[in-house]
């Protein structure tokens, strides 16, 4: 049995997590897990999952309540509470499917103790990405990525001598406003941004797809995950998304993963820690008709300058990264609600980059200083454009 800690059970990866683990209950274990503020799901998750030993809440105030109703439990609170979940139970595999820098720390903690991470928090590279691959080295624990693209080119890499790896490329499908031209951003909604065509997901990174950083975050991942160079990664648009990423090999060749817009399946390549399995509860069959996936051109970085943005900061490195997206956290949210025009965005993002003094190779409490000054900056342009 893999024993499984959870971090974000209450969000979109977390619940197709759950999906997995209780279609294959001879293999997977579910002993503690995280739910922030939606107390509500514990109930849910403890009816099917009773070997619980640890639960991890954002709040403090509740714990009495939850220990009283369930007292054979241990409960944490907070982003500490994180840490000692997994502290506290040592677990196989810990999933990370928080959303934000609050991700970085379990990462790097869970790798550390030698711990195998299946990561669907892509800030925890974007920020960390240093700190985390030599998390993974000290502590010889597997990092395993769940992105759908990351998981894509896991797989297609895999079959490959590297020196025959001219480039990967990463494919986007552009959001709910690909379509739209940047003079036409000024008057989106909220509810326009929040409309993907191709998945579901949350809100964060729904806007995150329609800006695109979600892509350049995607691209200081796979120089972390794969030791590619910058140059060497590409993004094409492909609104269908059945590509999820594709491979091109020296002699020109292209290699392409092509498969459903389901989350389940890259997150069970990850938690059967790169083996693929058959899922009961997917039916998939695939169509000629329906599979029309070259739809395929090259992305504009004018059109979606937050591609540019990611390149600039993973180019910069240091603190850069987590200056990059602590100050897109607040944007995003800032659009969310109400208080920052679509457009803006980008320019908040830049903006806050540009007034940056970058640290050379951070310890984690410099980044965290660095995530922290990018949010209060933001924020201040935020309120006052």
């Amino acid at each position: 049995m893999t024993r499984i800690i959870l971090l974000g059970a209450s969000g979109s990866i977390g619940r197709q997590t759950l999906d997995v683990i209780e279609a294959f209950p001879r293999k997977f274990l579910l002993v503690a897990f995280s739910v922030g503020e939606k107390i509500h799901l514990i109930e849910g998750i403890l009816a099917k999952h009773q070997e619980v030993m640890a639960i991890c809440v954002k709040n403090e105030e509740i714990l009495p309540t939850l220990r009283k109703n369930h007292p054979d439990i241990t409960f944490y609170h907070g982003d500490e509470g994180l840490i000692k979940i997994i502290d506290y139970y040592k677990a196989d595999m810990v999933v990370n499917a928080l959303v934000g820098f609050v991700g970085l720390a379990p990462t790097i903690f869970s790798l550390k103790r030698g711990i195998d991470v299946a990561l669907a928090n892509k800030e925890a590279l974007v920020v960390g990405g240093p700190l985390v691959m030599e998390a993974a080295k000290s502590g010889k624990s597997a990092l395993i990525p769940i992105d759908s693209e990351h998981v894509a080119l896991d797989k297609l890499l895999r079959h490959e001598l590297r020196s025959d790896v001219k480039k990967i490329i990463l494919t986007a499908s552009g959001g709910s406003l690909y379509h739209y031209g940047r003079s036409e951003l000024k008057h989106v909604t909220i509810d326009q941004a929040l409309t993907h065509p191709t998945w579901i997901m949350g809100p964060k990174i729904t806007i995150d797809s329609s800006t695109m950083m979600n892509k350049g975050f995607e691209i200081i991942e796979a120089h972390y995950l794969f030791d590619m160079p910058l140059d060497q990664i590409d993004v094409w648009l492909h609104p269908t998304s059945k590509i999820h990423s594709m491979i091109q090999l020296v002699d020109g060749t292209l290699l392409a993963d092509i498969g459903l817009n389901n989350m389940h399946i890259p997150i069970s390549y990850a938690l059967f820690r790169r083996k693929r399995v058959h899922l009961p509860f997917l039916k998939y069959e695939p169509q000629p008709e329906t599979l029309k996936v070259l739809e395929l051109k090259r992305v504009s970085e004018e059109r979606f300058p937050a591609l540019a943005l990611a390149r600039l900061a993973l180019a910069k490195g240091g603190t850069a990264p987590a200056v990059l997206n602590g100050a897109n956290e607040i944007a995003v949210a800032s659009f969310l609600n109400g208080s920052l025009r679509f457009d803006l965005i980008e320019t908040l993002i830049e903006t806050v980059l540009e007034a940056h003094q970058v640290v050379d190779h951070p310890t984690l409490e410099q980044l965290i200083i660095a995530d922290e000054w990018a949010r209060k900056n933001a924020l201040k342009l935020a309120q006052e454009w």
